[in-house]
């Protein structure tokens, strides 16, 4: 059994290539956060470095034990999802793949959030990919795959993961939370990722808690300043995608879409009536303060969360 039944497709396509011997030499993981591609990246690694495979890694031979225990040498993992791939760091890693094999025919290295490769470690990694080894198995894993450059996307076989399908997600993700009746509301909130519908899971209060307060500072229930110092207690993320999936169902509700992401918080939705040209507007401002925080852009977050809330507060002064 894999680890997630969404990836059963994906892995069949894997195995046939290994077992046919067209792996290619290097590959691109891509798609939404969510939806397990670095835990299959790491299946596929196993297969690859396991000694007597049959539909996945054996788990007893000495290769699975090594790599139990994250000590084969053969494998090397790169890349954490809040700082940047330094060209140090992948000079170093292909440094180590020109190196024969310890054990076995293969070396694997994974690069996690390989978007956060700048500039020099992109351009390091190329000539790795222009001119790969035999023995070597490179899998690129990313979220936000398009900020790669073409050169390194266009050297690798893209595997993109999409969203499974609502009934399986919801099987798994009912199974795998302390609530199963909140699975629908989870998978709406997090457009059908399971991984992201599990973990918000948990950040249900928080959520409560932040749409009380802002339909509280929308109708001048709440000051400004109580406001943006509540929202301290946030991180970025969580601010900016519970705005937009407000700011979306709005125009959804515009639209005469029945079917909106927030649907327990409808009937508050309805009562705002906010002409579309504004609400497209925020979102670009939001889309595109977004993505200066995406390339580590430091801004202060204060300031930030009182140019929004101003902006929102302006945008629905009247309402209530």
């Amino acid at each position: 059994m894999l680890i997630y039944p969404w990836h059963n497709q994906i892995w069949q396509h894997l195995v046939a290539s290994v077992r046919n011997n067209r792996m290619p030499h290097a590959l691109l993981f891509a798609g939404a956060r969510g939806l397990g591609k670095y835990e299959l990246a790491v299946e596929l690694g196993n297969f690859l470095l396991c000694t007597q495979p049959t539909e996945k890694a054996c788990g007893e031979c000495v290769a699975c034990k090594l790599l139990a225990h994250n000590s084969h040498p053969d494998l090397q993992i790169l890349g954490t999802e809040n700082e940047m791939i330094k060209v140090e760091q992948i000079r170093e890693l292909t440094a180590e793949l020109n190196v024969t094999p310890h054990q076995g025919k293969m070396r694997v290295a994974l690069i996690n959030h390989a978007h956060l490769m700048n500039a020099a470690s992109a351009n390091a990694l190329l000539k790795t990919l222009e001119e790969p080894l035999g023995h070597v198995a490179l899998i690129l894993i990313s979220e936000r795959a398009s900020f790669l450059p073409a050169t390194i996307r266009s050297r690798c076989q893209n595997i993109i993961f999409y969203p499974p399908a609502k009934d399986l997600a919801k099987t798994w993700l009912e199974k795998n939370i302390d609530l199963p009746q909140q699975a629908n509301l989870l998978l709406q909130l997090s457009e059908n990722v399971p991984l992201q519908a599990r973990e918000l899971s948990c950040k249900l209060p928080e959520r409560a808690k932040f749409l009380q307060d802002i339909f509280a500072f929308s109708c001048g229930d709440l000051a400004l300043a109580k406001f943006i110092d509540n929202c301290q207690a946030y991180t970025w993320n969580f601010i900016f995608t519970n705005i937009i999936s407000l700011v979306l169902d709005l125009i959804k509700l515009q639209y005469g879409v029945a079917e909106i992401t927030n649907e327990d918080q409808k009937m508050k939705l309805q009562k705002f009536k906010i002409d579309k040209i504004q609400l497209f507007a925020y979102i670009d401002k939001l889309l595109e303060l977004n993505k200066f925080i995406s390339e580590n852009i430091n801004l202060n977050q204060q300031l930030l969360l009182e140019n929004i809330s101003l902006d929102w507060m302006e945008m629905v002064k009247g309402l209530c």
